[in-house]
């Protein structure tokens, strides 16, 4: 049996042995590995306004189209999934081109989603050397989005989701409308005699998307509000798409007859961007920034200046210049720095470690600019800091007539930097001397400080709690808040005060009437008087109050402001205002959100969430300061990204001054 026994086991062993795969004389049996995979699938949400079947591909060779070994794929469903080499993923952008030949870019570390906002970060990015987080904080800030603008806002269930996938659809309207204006220009020159190529005039116009976010930003915050787009693929909706991008397009300064100038600098900022070698060497000068000659006593102008001293490093490095603006009016000459108004010289700002103001010759502090124009610039303490990419052009010989007339293109958010000149016959025949140059340059606001003016105009008051309580007050009916003695405000003395009597509770009186110069106008029906209860978040429009001949009992402008809640709750309103005293009137909720309050040195400051898209246009974010028992309206600037914008360079804007007779500005 023993026997039998061992021959049974030896039999199980065999077959064991067998089914293993055993055999010969091997050795022990081993499993061979699983293959090792060598893509890894990545997948990409195309945004808002991106067409169905667009081609999506890594941009392995950097040329911004979508080449035969490249890993791609079509779109569908709003994205595409692409098996990228495994050692790839993440290094490269990502290219979307749809079937009309728009192109999408999205730079490396975020082609999660990638669409006109993706384009404006890459765009920038290349331009001035911004970072992806600085480049897409400046482009939220410019765009006034109160979320991310790479997030995937389809996904999103926020009102500022909603808000941001809609003026995603306006500028990919706009995209395509100036594209389909300006392709058809390919073959002709630009401004420096060079053809224009399709790819070219496409780089141009996205490079220039950014001047249209904030305005696709309001329209689409307005027409959410509206209920136009409660169904965003309704004809209504669509409509209101195509109208909005109209308009953005119709506001742009890139058309036909500007885009020869525009493909001339981004024609130099190409090259400079592949541009090795040393950094540029810096020596004593300036360059004109603005002008407004008006006659030979008065006039305005602002430079930027580097004194022989400045263009020598300090112990860290940094080259020092300043920034002078100066007037002349009535043949009086004042300076100021950093503001146009000389009352305004006192501003605070926090630096970061402190509260400080610029006065005239507070430094600029800048890295040395590499081969291809790039540096960075720290303004008076962190009042702003750039990411900035300079390009010259020799312009030596031109008209400055000539020049003068490209100069005059107004710059959303910068104004015109050469004003009040077109024809003029102070230029007539005259030309730029030898050595004049043309500096491009762009920028991105990688911060702006919190700032506030100390004047005691510009404390924030507070009425009365009876009357901040609000009330009905027709038919005759007497709240405490419709009593005139109760009417009288007081200064805030803390940022609490402020939240606590400003909580948007109107004092609602009867219809009202003013006749002025035989003409009689109506308000509203009722009539809110909302002073009381809200605080000024900023004013769209600048029509005078007051001004004469009135036409109608409200101005045109439109009010933003805001009211408080418990659990730091902020609520936003847009509201009339009145003609004859300029006081908000029959608000409209647009939006809830929320405050914060830091300490900040001395002081606090207050800031906001949640900002709805109708406050995009302001060009500042408004904050509260309390300091020394007061409170300031206070602001902090929009970011600017990718600004474009265009100086001249010391001896082009002496040889202008001298014309106008405005005296030679000396660098010491």
């Amino acid at each position: 049996m023993r026997h039998a026994f061992r021959l049974s086991l030896l039999a199980t062993a065999i077959a064991a042995l067998a089914a293993c795969g055993g055999g010969g004389d091997s050795g022990d049996a081993t499993t061979p590995p699983e293959p090792v995979p060598t893509t890894t699938p990545v997948a990409v949400s195309v945004g808002a306004g991106v067409t169905e079947g667009a081609q999506v591909c890594v941009d392995v060779n950097g040329n911004g189209a979508c080449d035969q070994g490249e890993p791609q794929a079509t779109s569908a469903n709003g994205g595409a999934s692409l098996n990228v080499p495994t050692a790839d993923v993440g290094k490269y952008a990502v290219v979307v081109t749809q079937a009309d030949g728009v192109v999408y870019r999205a730079p490396a570390g975020a082609t999660d989603v990638v669409g006109p906002y993706s384009t404006m970060v890459f765009d920038q990015m290349r331009a001035t050397g911004a970072t992806l987080a600085e480049a897409t904080a400046a482009l939220q800030s410019q765009s006034g989005l109160s979320v991310s603008p790479l997030a995937r806002h389809a996904a999103g269930t926020d009102a500022g989701s909603a808000t941001a996938a809609l003026a995603g659809r306006i500028m990919a309207a706009a995209l395509k409308m100036q594209l389909d204006a300006l392709l058809p220009l390919a073959g002709q020159k630009d401004s420096g005699g060079v053809d224009m190529t399709a790819a070219a005039i496409r780089d141009t116009v996205t490079g220039r998307l950014t001047t249209m976010a904030a305005g696709a930003t309001d329209a689409a915050a307005r027409a959410l509000a509206a209920g136009t787009c409660t169904d965003a693929t309704s004809a209504g909706c669509n409509a209101a798409v195509q109208a909005a991008a109209t308009a953005a397009v119709a506001a742009h300064p890139l058309k036909a007859a500007t885009l020869p100038d525009y493909a001339q600098a981004q024609r130099l900022l190409a090259a400079a961007q592949t541009a090795t070698g040393p950094n540029e060497q810096i020596q004593g000068t300036f360059s004109l920034d603005f002008v407004n000659p008006g006659d030979a006593d008065n006039w305005f102008y602002r430079v930027l200046l580097t004194t022989t001293a400045g263009a020598v490093p300090d112990a860290n490095g940094m080259f020092t210049a300043s920034d002078l603006r100066v007037r002349s009016v009535g043949g009086v000459q004042t300076t100021t720095s950093w503001t146009n108004d000389p009352a305004r010289q006192g501003d605070l700002h926090w630096s970061g470690s402190a509260w400080e103001g610029c006065a005239v010759g507070s430094p600029i502090k800048s890295t040395p600019r590499d081969a291809g124009g790039v540096n960075r610039s720290d303004a008076c303490g962190s009042l702003n800091v750039n990411a900035i990419r300079q390009v010259r052009q020799d312009i030596s010989g031109q008209s400055m007539q000539a020049v003068v007339d490209r100069l005059a293109v107004a710059r959303p958010g910068w104004g015109v930097p050469v004003a009040g000149l077109g024809a003029s016959s102070a230029l007539a025949g005259a030309v730029f001397p030898a050595g004049s140059q043309l500096l491009h340059r762009w920028a991105t606001d990688v911060s702006l400080a919190t700032t506030y003016d100390v004047r005691s105009s510009n404390e924030v008051t507070v009425p009365l709690a009876i009357t901040a309580a609000g009330g009905d007050a027709r038919g005759g009916a007497t709240p405490a808040c419709a009593v005139t003695a109760n009417q009288a405000f007081s200064p805030a003395d803390t940022l609490e005060t402020l939240v606590a009597r400003m909580r948007g509770t109107p004092c609602i009186f009867d219809q009202a009437t003013q006749t002025v110069g035989g003409s009689t106008f109506t308000s509203a029906s009722p009539n809110e008087w909302a002073g009381q209860s809200t605080a000024s978040f900023g004013t769209l429009g600048s029509a005078a109050v007051g001004a004469t001949p009135q036409t109608a009992y409200y101005t045109p402008n439109e009010l933003i402001r805001v009211a408080f809640g418990d659990g730091n709750v902020a609520r936003y309103y847009s509201c009339l205002q009145r003609w004859s005293d300029g006081s908000p009137r029959n608000c409209t909720a647009i939006g809830t959100g929320s405050y914060t309050i830091t300490q900040l040195g001395d002081g606090r400051a207050m800031t906001f969430q949640g900002v709805p898209g109708q406050a995009a246009r302001l060009g500042f974010e408004r904050v509260f300061v309390e300091r020394g028992g007061k409170v300031y309206f206070g602001f902090r600037n929009r970011t600017a990204a990718n600004s474009y914008n265009p100086r001249l360079n010391s001896v082009a804007a002496n040889a202008l001054l001298t014309q106008y007779s405005i005296p030679a500005v000396v660098v010491p």
